[in-house]
């Protein structure tokens, strides 16, 4: 310091001046820092690091010493401790890109929220050794599982794939829909917004030729449909989807009887697990006549007496079993007759 209370500092190699600061009348540089030191002048304290503008702050007395985040004054007789949050200084190396820097300075003394702003800008930058020691400060171990997870793909997946996951992690889903598009990988932006239920979203992300992927959105807006209370929506949805059992299985738990009409007019003679399943909830809602034009319409190849043991099944009423003898007379005195007299439709 000169005699105009000017504070000047020089490489002590090249001589060189490297920066001054006006109204000092004492200071003291940080033994934990050595980019760094307080001066105290015009009953102001500021704190500079490195060539940054320095941050101020009232106080009264002389600045004595400087250790981390601890300035010791001197005011008349009395000695007093100041404890000091380096955010400021932090802020300053992140803006200039410093991250190690940033480091060694929240190491001095900052607040969890400044640790965890460390830790989201250096995963933005992919310096994941500085964001891992970050979040192991604040014993975050979401965000270690996920800076683990990022260091084992670092040589396979290119950064934008990285970055996209991040930005997914950290909830901004746009910015990470638009980098997975960037990349390529269209197909983990439908994903992402389909695990969050955002379906419109996903639609915008759907390959023209894809049906896999399409299919899949379908069944998961009917499995969302179902979860929330909305079945006929669900059932729709399935159907679209080619989950013919688990859209009957709605239908049927619902009684939707038009539905299962419907739907068991459409099927083919292949399915025949499906037919099955439409006839057996069509006779458990009493809609026998139903079930029996279901099986007459789709299985054509089979006899009346196969149709009916479908539709009726192996423990038919008395009553009914009489209509089932007077319906499959047609089908010769040896058909009615094994059916009749057998007791039991089998």
């Amino acid at each position: 310091m000169d005699e105009n209370s000017t504070c000047q500092v020089f490489d002590l190699n090249t001589k060189e001046l490297l920066y001054q600061e006006p109204n000092a009348n004492s200071v003291a540089w940080n033994t934990q820092s050595e980019d760094m030191l307080c001066y105290s002048g015009n009953n102001t304290l500021s704190i500079k690091a490195s060539d940054f503008p320095a941050h101020q702050q009232k106080m009264t007395g002389f600045v004595v010493g400087f250790s981390g985040s601890k300035i010791f004054c001197l005011h008349v007789y009395s000695m007093t401790t100041i404890e000091v949050p380096l955010s400021s200084q932090m802020f300053q190396y992140l803006d200039a890109n410093n991250l190690n820097a940033a480091y060694t300075t929240s190491c001095l003394g900052v607040t969890e929220g400044d640790w965890d702003t460390l830790g989201k800008q250096a995963l933005e930058a992919l310096d994941l050794n500085v964001a891992r020691k970050a979040y192991t400060r604040l014993k975050d171990l979401r965000h270690l599982e996920l800076i683990e997870d990022l260091e084992s793909r670092r040589k396979r997946d290119e950064d934008q794939v990285l970055l996209a996951d991040i930005a997914a992690f950290q909830g901004r889903f746009t910015d990470a829909a638009k980098m997975y598009k960037k990349s390529g990988q269209e197909s983990k932006a439908l994903t992402m917004y389909t695990d969050l239920r955002m379906f419109d979203l996903a639609n915008e992300y759907l390959g023209s030729g894809d049906s896999a992927d399409r299919k899949l959105l379908i069944r998961k807006k009917a499995e969302w449909a179902a979860k929330i209370n909305e079945p006929r929506a669900a059932a729709e949805m399935y159907l679209s989807a080619g989950e013919t059992m688990k859209a009957i299985d709605i239908m049927g738990e619902h009684g939707w009887v038009d539905m299962l009409t419907d739907v068991g007019r459409k099927l083919d003679k292949a399915d025949g697990e499906a037919i099955s399943l439409v006839a057996k909830y069509l006779r458990q809602h009493g809609q026998l006549q139903y079930a029996r034009e279901v099986s007459f319409h789709v299985l054509q190849s089979l006899t009346l007496i196969e149709t009916n043991v479908i539709v009726f099944g192996s423990d038919v009423q008395k009553g009914r079993r009489l209509q089932v003898c007077r319906d499959v007379v047609r089908g010769g005195p040896g058909v009615a007759g094994s059916l009749c007299l057998g007791g039991e439709v089998s």
